[in-house]
């Protein structure tokens, strides 16, 4: 469906390369004008003139006050209005255990991860109030729900953007702002290699196979979730951190609503594949040596409790009394809180 952006007025950050260009890429060939954002003037502009007449690029740092300020004058004068804005830009971390990072790096991580998205709400918010149908982006990662060892506090930078996105949804909701966030896996952008602590074939495979679906997001993955987030068609959604490229039961469990199996059935199915992704992110953890002593007893102590839980949900669905269903959530509850207490 063509042209469902059409009209639309949007300011991408980090948008010469990687998701962001993806991101940039999509909004054009679905009508929208697009500034592009990025601290490489010479990848913006050539970004731009790829993209034709419908974009703009403005070379922007995002850490720093007075760069979006500038940003913001500039686009709107370009723009002549804003509708859409998608905080792309970010920084990755390489596998460094925690203590270790230097806290110029830490500095860097919190700038451009988390002090960023501050800095364009603060800039972007009377513009966009001002659309009729508003919308904020922010890109965070699948490391803010399921963070690896090595990256703690790029982990916990996309967790932030996470919860910002979420509270953020709730404080604007009023002025009609909507604002969601996507979690790419790993993909294939500049960062990867920083990701894997370098980009060798080995390196590659023993990261493929933590990743349930078996390859890294592209920017075409992320550009086409963000064209959906951003457009009319989702005019209801707000406050959702859209996972991408990530396998889990939940989203099986959602599709099979959908099928007219039984409530149990569904949590008797995505409990039981919830229950296998776990266990094909302990192997592929060890593949790669993520594997720690607390990742392994929170899989082992839960992986049980999971499958127990399938097998109630199961019996449920085959007229089990409901007692035996209950029970059946309250383990699953159990099992999940359990993750959070060991860190898993």
């Amino acid at each position: 469906m063509a042209g469902r952006l059409l009209g639309k007025r949007a300011i991408v950050t980090g948008a010469a390369s990687g998701f962001g260009r993806g991101i940039a890429a999509a909004f054009v060939a679905e009508g929208a004008r697009v500034v592009i954002a990025d601290r490489n003037a010479a990848a913006g502009a050539a970004a731009a003139r790829d993209l034709g007449d419908a974009a703009h690029a403005i070379a922007c740092d995002v850490a720093d006050a007075a760069s979006v300020a500038a940003l913001g004058q500039q686009a709107l004068a370009w723009l002549g209005g804003l509708d859409l804005l998608v905080n792309n830009a970010g920084v990755a971390q390489r596998p460094t255990p925690l203590a270790e990072l230097d806290e110029a790096t830490f500095d860097h991580i919190a700038a451009v991860n988390m002090k960023a998205i501050y800095l364009t709400a603060r800039t972007c918010l009377p513009a966009l109030a001002a659309s009729p149908a508003a919308a904020i982006l922010n890109i965070a990662s699948t490391a803010g729900v399921s963070p690896r060892p090595g990256l703690v506090w790029y982990n916990a930078s996309k967790a932030w953007v996470i919860g910002a996105t979420r509270a953020m949804a709730i404080e604007l909701a009023p002025a009609r702002i909507r604002v969601n966030a996507i979690n790419p896996v790993a993909g294939e952008t500049p960062m990867l290699a920083d990701f894997m602590g370098g980009d060798t074939p080995e390196t590659r495979a023993r990261f493929l196979a933590s990743i349930p679906m078996g390859r890294f997001s592209t920017p075409a993955d992320i550009a086409a979730a963000a064209v959906y987030l951003c457009s009319d068609e989702a005019a209801l959604v707000t406050g959702v951190a859209s996972t991408v490229a990530h396998s889990g039961g939940l989203v099986v469990g959602l599709y099979l609503l959908g099928t007219g199996l039984s409530t149990a059935g569904v949590v008797a199915t995505a409990t039981a594949l919830y229950a296998l992704t776990n266990l094909v992110k302990l192997v592929g953890y060890w593949r790669i040596g993520f594997l720690t002593a607390p990742v392994l007893v929170a899989d082992l102590l839960v992986l049980p409790v999971l499958l127990a839980g399938a097998w109630l949900g199961y019996r449920a669905h085959r007229r089990l009394p409901r007692r035996a269903f209950e029970l059946a959530l309250i383990a699953i509850a159990l099992a999940g809180a359990a993750r959070l207490l060991l860190g898993s």
